[in-house]
């Protein structure tokens, strides 16, 4: 074994040891031309290497500040979470609780004056506070639970997508050829999978787009309840047939390509695919169908609302003042301005729980903190077709279009590491245009 020690950077770093190998050739390994030095070294002040490689392949990097100051920044991100605040608080329970504390406030302060007190506010922790807190972590987690899931359904999606564009099979002649190739009719069967997929994406949308389930209204048998829960439910229902009968041509497809050449074990692993984003949908069904618990949102809600019927006199005590030389001073826009804040501050942190009570947006309906639904559909389609298309070229069609002779390839002995010298190639690595010409006829 041959034991090369790291330059120290800032902190002393452990030797590497390189096991022993078969291979008896001093000259790397043609792609090793393109890794040599590390991405932490700069040959200017002004660009680091890993920028230079990104530009080397057509990657341009986008600043981050586009030119705007950070006084600026730090500005409107002022602005922006003063108008988010406002859309969250400005809602029809602030509206009738802050209606509801005026008028308690003015009846205690006119007809009430002897019940001002100074009022403990451990009850509010516990009757409220604590339900929306841990409704709101519930929410959260939901949220995540969810995004995790959409990634495991969208992602065993475009496996799929991309072994029936890019796996290769033999064919009736011997010959390999792409999975869509192999079929009697490619252009069809393209088409075909298209509309399917096309199909399933939408019927999914359409799904996480429905009214929430489980709403407070729907437990009354009254005023059109009963045909609200059962109208959602048959849509529901309806919205989830497509969607399996979707995932079902997508496994009968799987089927058919076993005939026209795709080995088992190849169809079997699409099939364990198919199976987790079946799966990963279901968890999303129980998501959206199913909620946090309904006495949490039922009981915050109901004291939020009714708050200043209780606290009433503690914001008449808030109104009454008394100077050092025991004069009393009424002060009745102090009482009700507090009694107000006290409903925008409850209000805006019950709606941010409801907020998450559903984490897929929908149109008109779409929180801050939900899941933008159409978009991360958007962009799952345009990698589909993005698949497709690259699937038609040869993995390294953009390597033969390269010159190796350029500034980019590093033409010296040894490997660049954040640390320093890793090591060096040997005696005749990458010294003569031999070397070169190899890798450039490896490429083309």
């Amino acid at each position: 074994s041959v034991q090369i020690k790291m330059a120290e950077p800032e902190a002393e770093m452990p030797a590497i040891v390189f096991p022993e190998t078969t291979q008896t050739s001093s000259k790397p390994s043609p792609k090793s031309a393109f890794l040599l030095e590390s991405f932490y070294t700069h040959h200017d002040e002004e660009k680091p290497n890993w920028q230079r490689a990104a530009e080397r392949h057509g990657i341009t990097r986008i600043a981050a500040d586009l030119g705007v100051p950070t006084l600026k920044y730090h500005f409107l991100n002022l602005i922006a979470s003063l108008k988010i605040a406002l859309e969250t608080v400005a809602t029809f329970d602030f509206f009738s609780g802050s209606s509801i504390s005026v008028l308690c406030t003015l009846m205690y302060w006119w007809y009430g004056e002897h019940y001002a007190v100074n009022m403990s506010w451990t009850i509010v922790s516990l009757a409220v506070v604590f339900p929306i807190s841990q409704g709101i972590s519930m929410g959260f987690a939901r949220r995540e639970v969810a995004l995790r899931e959409l990634s495991m359904l969208l992602g065993h999606l475009k496996q799929i997508w991309g072994a029936v564009h890019g796996w290769t099979v033999k064919n009736q002649h011997g010959e390999w050829v792409r999975c869509i190739e192999a079929t009697e009719d490619s252009r069809v069967t393209s088409g075909s999978i298209g509309q399917v997929y096309e199909e399933l994406l939408s019927a999914l949308i359409t799904y996480f787009h429905m009214p929430r389930m489980g709403r407070t209204r729907h437990h009354l048998n009254c005023c059109g309840a009963n045909a609200d829960v059962q109208l959602t439910q048959a849509t529901s229902q309806k919205y989830r047939n497509w969607i399996f009968g979707g995932i079902g041509r997508i496994q009968r497809m799987i089927q058919e390509l076993k005939k026209d050449g795709l080995p088992g074990g190849e169809a079997h692993r699409l099939d364990q695919y198919l199976s987790k984003a079946s799966i990963a949908f279901d968890t999303l069904t129980n998501l959206k169908e199913y909620r946090t618990p309904q006495g949490f949102r039922a009981f915050a809600r109901s004291y939020i609302l009714l708050i200043s019927v209780f606290y009433g006199p503690y914001y008449v005590y808030l109104g009454k003042t008394t100077d050092t030389e025991h004069n009393s001073h009424s002060n009745l826009e102090v009482a009700i301005v507090f009694g107000i804040l006290v409903q925008a501050v409850l209000n805006g942190l019950f709606t941010v729980m409801l907020g998450l009570e559903d984490p897929f947006g929908r149109p008109g309906k779409v929180s801050v903190d939900s899941i933008k639904i159409t978009s991360m559909f958007e962009e799952c389609r345009c990698e589909l077709l993005l698949l497709a298309n690259d699937s038609e070229e040869v993995w390294n069609y953009k390597f033969n279009q390269m010159d190796l002779n350029h500034d980019g390839v590093v033409e010296r002995h040894e490997i660049q590491t954040a640390g320093g010298v890793l090591g060096e190639w040997g005696e005749k690595a990458m010294d003569d245009d031999r070397q070169l010409a190899r890798l450039r006829s490896t490429f083309s």
